[in-house]
C-alpha cells in the first residue's frame, strides 16, 4: 500500500506538470518494439527470459529540457518459469500498458525518463507446458477464470535518443519495468514483473 501511495503521488505530480506545460509543446507519436520478460519469482526453478511485442501511441508534453510523456500500448506478454529452455511453464496474455514518465533532456538529442505504469490484462490466458523439449499442454481460458491478476502497477525508467527527420523525429528507447503487484493471486508462488522494453518509433 505504501508503494502504491508513493507511485500514485509521482504519477499525479507528473500529470499536473503536463497540464501546466501542455500549452508550451505537445508532440504525438507511434512506437513499437520488443518486450523481454525477466519476471521475479520465488519459485524453486526460477524464471526464464521470454519475448513478446508491443505497440501504441504516445503524447509528449515538453517545455525546454523537462517534459512528461504518457503512452498507451497494446502488449502481448509471456512469462516463463522453469529449469531451462526445454523444461518450463509459460503463460501468455494480452494487456494494455499505460506508462507516465517525467523526461529530462540530455545534449538535445538524448533523454532519461522515470515514473510509473499501470497494466491491465484482458482476453484469454494461454498456458503452455514444455517437458524435455516437447509441448505437453496448451490451453486457453478467460483471464477471469485464472489465478492471474488482471491489474498491476509498478515503476518504469529508461533512456532514449531522437534523430530529426524533417518535420518528424526517429526515436529509439530502452526501458525497464519493475512491478510491485504479485501477478499470482493464489499466494502459493510470488511472481512480479521485471521487463526490458526496446522501442522504436516516430514522433511528430
Amino acid at each position: 500500500m505504501k508503494k502504491f501511495k508513493i507511485l500514485s503521488l509521482v504519477v499525479v505530480s507528473t500529470l499536473v506538470f503536463a497540464s501546466q506545460t501542455a500549452s508550451a509543446m505537445v508532440n504525438f507519436g507511434v512506437k513499437g518494439g520488443l518486450g523481454v520478460s525477466l519476471d521475479r519469482t520465488d519459485a524453486v526453478t526460477g524464471s526464464i527470459p521470454s519475448y513478446g511485442y508491443m505497440g501504441g501511441v504516445s503524447a509528449d508534453f515538453g517545455m525546454g529540457p523537462i517534459g512528461v510523456e504518457a503512452d498507451v500500448f497494446y502488449v502481448a506478454n509471456k512469462t516463463r518459469i522453469g529449469a531451462d529452455s526445454d523444461n518450463y511453464g509459460e503463460v501468455a496474455m494480452n494487456s494494455i500498458l499505460v506508462p507516465v514518465m517525467a523526461k529530462f533532456s540530455l545534449l538535445g538529442v538524448m533523454w532519461i525518463s522515470g515514473g510509473g505504469y499501470w497494466n491491465y490484462g484482458f482476453g484469454d490466458v494461454t498456458s503452455t507446458i514444455v517437458s524435455a523439449g516437447t509441448e505437453v499442454l496448451n490451453i486457453a481460458v478467460p483471464l477471469s477464470d485464472t489465478i492471474y491478476a488482471a491489474s498491476s502497477f509498478g515503476a518504469i525508467g529508461g533512456v532514449g535518443v531522437g534523430i530529426p527527420l524533417g518535420m518528424m523525429k526517429l526515436v529509439a528507447e530502452g526501458r525497464v519495468r519493475y512491478g510491485f503487484t504479485d501477478l499470482d493471486t493464489s499466494s502459493t508462488t510470488s511472481v512480479k514483473t521485471m521487463a526490458v522494453d526496446l522501442l522504436v518509433g516516430l514522433v511528430f
